[in-house]
């Protein structure tokens, strides 16, 4: 369970550096 968090809070991070133009 801790993976999942580990890796949602990564691709959260991503998605906002993605997004942050």
């Amino acid at each position: 369970m801790s993976e999942s968090l580990e890796q949602l809070r990564h691709a959260k991070r991503e998605v906002q550096h993605t997004y942050k133009r």
